[in-house]
């Protein structure tokens, strides 16, 4: 994709377009599968369910073909219709399929049919014996052609999107894989977005295929560098290796806003479970794959722990500075009164997320152990447990902070999740440097 479909899927990726669910997640495939005409198409038909953004308009009254009909040029260019006629294309949607119209007459193909189902039964096989007759270069075939159509004399097959459905895959490869007396070598194209779940489309449709017994070791793919998870790492290399992860879904809010922007308290956010975006899936995927690290910001973490420590402080306290300090949030008196805090649900944890490349571990460390905090007022108790499951790691912790002659020590779980147990000590020193900070802010609301 160019640089306005990339900014229009990258923004239906982190939830800056707003909408129905559904349809943001239709409006996402239909722009990496069948590219900006169907796009928009779609977005037409669907406005009423969605909140149009600027770059989506632009993107809809720009000149020039989509993505897809661009890749279906090179293809040809590279393969040349003359040699492989009658050439056999599918795609999903009639929309694209007159984008591809516009190419192949554009290149001088000009014996070119389309299958659809706006022709009747008697004009599909129409195209199919004029096809036979060698009076067809090119067939250009939406659903309708993944059944019925029998061209055994065509050598090359072009898909332009990968069916969701295996058994529609694999109805499209029956119309190329038919041998004939005078062609044995046949030529299968597949055209995938890079960076798009197109790719793991594809890995789905093979995998259910060879469960059932059919023969796809002639299809190879080249992915490297391609899949979804590709689209994250590229971006947190941009970022010299380092972001944090609400500046990567571009929402670097501070806590106040995120939750204003949540909708939430924090005692509401320690028990929300929130569905994400399909970017910040992206992101658990690239860790749980081992290309991506991370770590909790001790800034970040470290102001939401020492919010937990003087609302217990505001629960045990008396006198005119116990109200001074206390009334300032109106949330402390009930957060206070939580038994144990769990910091698990990943909406919450996110906003503390810092992600890196795994050749950045070393600076990490060196960040993590420069934080320290030396009172005799201070302690730190903490364990750790792992899921081998669900490659998760949790730490209790347990700080304890003694100030007025008043000591709180809250229970805390921290989370982490999709990390390989080789990282357990190097996320014990991140929560000892959340902790450390925790501390060090808490004890500053009592000299402010």
């Amino acid at each position: 994709m160019d640089g306005s479909e990339n900014m229009v899927y990258n923004a239906l990726l982190k939830g800056k377009i707003k909408g129905d669910e559904r349809t943001i997640s239709y409006l996402r495939y239909s722009l990496y599968s069948h590219g900006k005409t169907a796009f928009c198409e779609s977005l037409e038909n669907l406005r009423e369910k969605v909140v149009e953004d600027g770059i989506v308009r632009s993107l809809c009254s720009s000149e020039g073909l989509g993505h897809k009909a661009r890749t279906l040029k090179e293809i040809l260019e590279a393969y040349g219709v003359e040699e492989y006629n009658p050439v056999l294309i599918f795609t999903s949607r009639r929309a694209t399929a007159h984008e591809f119209e516009i190419v192949l007459h554009n290149m001088g193909v000009t014996r070119v049919r389309t299958l659809t189902g706006e022709l009747t039964k008697e004009e599909r096989l129409q195209i199919i014996a004029d096809s036979k007759k060698g009076l067809v270069d090119v067939i250009i075939s939406t659903h309708v052609g993944e059944e019925g159509v029998d061209i055994p004399e065509a050598r090359l097959l072009i898909m332009a999107d990968v069916p969701k459905d295996p058994l529609k895959f694999y109805q499209r490869l029956g119309r190329l894989i038919r041998k004939t007396e005078d062609t044995n070598i046949k030529y299968l194209v597949v055209t995938l977005t890079p960076k798009t779940q197109e790719y793991d489309n594809l890995d789905e449709a093979l995998r259910a295929l060879h469960r059932e017994g059919v023969d796809v070791s002639y299809i190879l793919e080249k992915k490297t560098g391609k899949g979804t998870t590709s689209l994250v790492v590229d971006q947190v290399k941009a970022n010299h290796g380092v972001v944090p992860l609400m500046k990567l879904l571009e929402s670097d809010y501070q806590l106040k806003d995120y939750l204003l922007i949540k909708g939430k308290t924090v005692l509401d956010l320690l028990h929300s479970n929130e569905r994400d975006t399909p970017f910040a899936d992206f992101i658990d995927r690239a860790i749980s794959e081992g290309e991506l690290l991370y770590y909790y910001d001790p800034e970040k973490m470290g102001d939401l722990i020492a919010k937990i420590l003087l609302s217990k402080y505001c629960t045990l306290c008396y006198g005119e500075r116990c109200r001074k300090i206390c009334s300032r949030d109106q949330d402390l008196i009930s957060l206070g009164g939580m038994k144990q805090y769990k910091l698990v649900r990943k909406d919450l944890l996110r906003y503390f997320m810092v992600i890196f490349t795994e050749d950045r571990i070393e600076d990490m460390k060196s960040t993590l152990s420069n934080i320290s905090f030396d009172s005799s007022d201070f302690r730190l108790t903490v364990q750790s447990s792992a899921n081998d499951k669900n490659n998760s790691i949790i730490f209790l912790v347990q700080p304890e902070v003694t100030i007025d002659g008043i000591t709180v020590d809250p229970k805390i779980t921290i989370a982490y999740y999709g990390i390989r147990k080789e990282l357990k000590d190097f996320l014990k020193s991140n929560v000892i440097a959340v902790c450390r900070r925790s501390a060090e802010k808490y004890f500053s609301f009592f000299t402010s």
